[in-house]
C-alpha cells in the first residue's frame, strides 16, 4: 500500500504547498487503493483462513474488525505512501526511485517467504492437508475477481497518466 501511495505522488507536482488531502492524485490514488480492496475485501470474506496465510485457527473477522484492518493496513499505509512518497520525489528522484525499490524489493521479500501459504487457496484445512487450489490454477476461485481488479486498476492508472500528461503538456505551451 505504500508503494500504492508512492506511485501516485509523482503526478503531484513539487510547488503544491498544501497538505496532500487536497492533491486530486492523491484520491485518485486513494481510488486505485480502493479497486485493489474490493479483491481484498472479497477474499476474506470468501477464504479469509488464506488472507491469514493459514496461520490462525479462528480467521472469521466482526465488521468492527474489518474497518480497523482496512483502515490502519490498507489505507493509512497508502496515505503514508503518498506522503512520504511526494516528500522524497520533491528532495531527488534518484531517492524516491531507491525508496520504490526498497518497497518492491520488501513485497518480494513476504511473498517468497510466504510463497508456501500465498500460493494456495482454500480452508486451514484443506492447505493443511495439502488439497487447497492453486492460485495459480485456472479454477482458482478467487481468479476472476482478483484478475478482474487488476484489470480495472491497470486501466485506471493509464487513465491518471494520460489525463496528467495532457495537463503537463498543455501548462507548457505558450
Amino acid at each position: 500500500m505504500l508503494l500504492f501511495g508512492a506511485l501516485f505522488s509523482l503526478f503531484e507536482r513539487p510547488t503544491f504547498g498544501r497538505p496532500v488531502f487536497f492533491s486530486r492524485y492523491f484520491w485518485h490514488g486513494l481510488v486505485f487503493t480502493t479497486f485493489f480492496n474490493f479483491s481484498v475485501f472479497y477474499a476474506i470474506l470468501k477464504f479469509p483462513d488464506w488472507m491469514w496465510m493459514y496461520f490462525v485457527e479462528d480467521s472469521q473477522n466482526s465488521v468492527l474488525e474489518l474497518i480497523y484492518i482496512f483502515v490502519f493496513l490498507y489505507y493509512l499505509p497508502y496515505a503514508l505512501g503518498f506522503y512520504l512518497g511526494y516528500d522524497i520525489k520533491n528532495r531527488s528522484k534518484v531517492l524516491w526511485a531507491g525508496f520504490a525499490v526498497f518497497l518492491i524489493a520488501a513485497e518480494v521479500w513476504i511473498v517468497l517467504h510466504l510463497f508456501d501459504r500465498y500460493s494456495v487457496v482454500g480452508t486451514r484445512e484443506a492447505y493443511l492437508n495439502k488439497t487447497a487450489v492453486s492460485l495459480f490454477d485456472p479454477a482458482n476461485p478467487l481468479g476472476p475477481v482478483m484478475n478482474g481488479s487488476v484489470g480495472i486498476m491497470i486501466l485506471y492508472f493509464f487513465l491518471v497518466l494520460f489525463r496528467w500528461r495532457r495537463t503537463r503538456s498543455e501548462s507548457i505551451q505558450f
